[in-house]
């Protein structure tokens, strides 16, 4: 089984790259390129990302801008904004969060739920007089 190692990008340090493993990142710094990990990102405040991103968890606290797709969660914090389509699974968004774009996402619906998209709507009556 291999070792996965934590990366941490620190506060000052810009990287205009592709950036690719199977650990967890930790961004504190700015990165311009695509970024695909086998584990966790988190951007922290004051970190920001310009590009494709692709992670089995995403934490944003700072700046994402671009597509960003999850097998696992995109939770965006109270400082945290997001700007592009993302495709996850599970979605959370604090107070305070920003985010503008489009989500795709895929998830089972709760039971109860789905029976009331499934059932059909009755007529409305309009204008109909007793």
């Amino acid at each position: 089984m291999a070792e996965s190692y934590e990366t941490t990008i620190g506060p000052r340090t810009r990287l205009r790259a592709r950036v690719h493993g199977d650990g967890d990142v930790s961004l504190e710094g700015q990165v311009e390129g695509n970024i695909a990990l086998g584990g966790k990102l988190t951007v922290h405040e004051g970190g920001s990302v310009k590009g494709e991103t692709s992670a089995s968890d995403v934490v944003v606290h700072g700046d994402l801008e671009g597509p960003v797709r999850s097998d696992g969660t995109l939770h965006v914090g109270s400082t945290g904004k997001v700007n592009g389509v993302v495709k996850v699974t599970a979605l959370s968004l604090d107070d305070g969060a920003r985010f503008h774009g489009q989500v795709i996402a895929s998830f089972d619906l709760p039971a109860e739920l789905a029976e009331k998209i499934s059932a059909p709507a009755a007529a409305p009556t309009v204008g109909a007089r007793r």
